[in-house]
């Protein structure tokens, strides 16, 4: 019998192995090794099980190979393997083109780790944007409203950079969500596939089903796509609301205030200065540059 195969009782001597159930967490990313070369050559491997081998990105490297030249594996299943965005595209390239796979559930700890990771990027970035600020007022009170331009500089660099981690946050996350739902996709195109197939229609009949299928998961990633599109939209929509609100009261401290009120806030003219982003949505400002340069052009005579 062949070692690591699941389902119960020994194997016949020179049965054709059908069921490969490995699931290992000491094999790490050693385990992408016999995947790389033993499920492309195999002819008879129907039921895939490496749950649990922490095989990591190597490993699902490995099993989108497999899976490109494998056609005879319809059940796979491959969570809690430590597999992140780059391993999941892996996998969602491999069956764009394998239409075999029709089981394979969800991943679900693996993703839920790889937002979990993203989420306390996130976190880690309001941190240090909190005190990047708390630094920048700082020294705008020590100086007495006039510190040096590399201090200011400095401090409104790490505002910079905080903001960048947030938006790689972000964006992994969606990165990851947008993956797995395209993994969850083709699968369901392939069970659309394979009924039509086991229903006897002909050849035309399963071509036109698979594009259908295929329209169908393409309206699905359209739809999250453009869910999260408005959720970024809500994002920026709250931002310009905070940043009107204080621009307002600064005005109002600026013009009714002490000199030493004005002073206290000069930091945020410079920040402002600095960062120079309206607070639009990507739409919004679109629009407004399309007016800006319809009025720069000089009417015709």
């Amino acid at each position: 019998g062949a070692p690591g195969a699941g389902g119960g009782g020994a194997m016949p001597s020179g049965a054709p192995l059908t069921h490969l159930a490995v699931n290992d967490p000491g094999l790490g990313p050693l385990m992408a090794l016999p995947i790389h070369l033993g499920v492309p050559m195999s002819r008879t491997l129907t039921h895939l099980d490496v749950e649990g081998c922490q095989f990591g990105d190597a490993g699902a490297f490995a099993l989108g190979s497999a899976l490109r030249s494998n056609r005879t594996v319809v059940s796979l299943r491959w969570d809690r393997n430590g597999v992140t965005a780059a391993g999941l595209r892996a996998v969602r390239g491999a069956l764009h083109g394998n239409t075999k796979v029709v089981e394979c559930p969800f991943t679900a700890h693996d993703v839920r780790a790889a937002l979990l990771f993203f989420g306390g990027m996130y976190v880690e970035s309001l941190r240090r944007e909190k005190q990047a600020r708390v630094d920048l007022k700082q020294c705008y009170r020590q100086a007495k409203g006039f510190p040096s331009r590399g201090a200011v500089a400095q401090r409104l660099d790490r505002v910079k950079d905080a903001k960048g981690l947030q938006a790689q946050a972000r964006s992994g996350k969606n990165r990851v969500r947008k993956l797995a739902s395209e993994v969850a996709a083709a699968v369901a195109r392939n069970n659309e596939v394979q009924e039509w197939k086991g229903a006897g229609r002909s050849e035309a009949g399963c071509d036109k089903s698979a594009a259908k299928a295929e329209a169908r998961a393409k309206g699905a990633r359209a739809k999250a796509d453009d869910a999260r599109k408005a959720v970024e939209g809500k994002v920026w929509r709250a931002r310009q609301r905070a940043r009107q609100a204080v621009d307002k009261a600064a005005a109002a401290l600026k013009k009714g205030g002490s000199a030493a009120a004005a002073a206290s806030i000069a930091w945020y003219d410079e920040w402002s200065a600095r960062w120079g982003r309206p607070y639009l949505t990507p739409a919004a400002l679109a629009d407004l540059t399309l007016a800006a340069a319809a009025a720069a052009v000089p009417a015709a005579d």
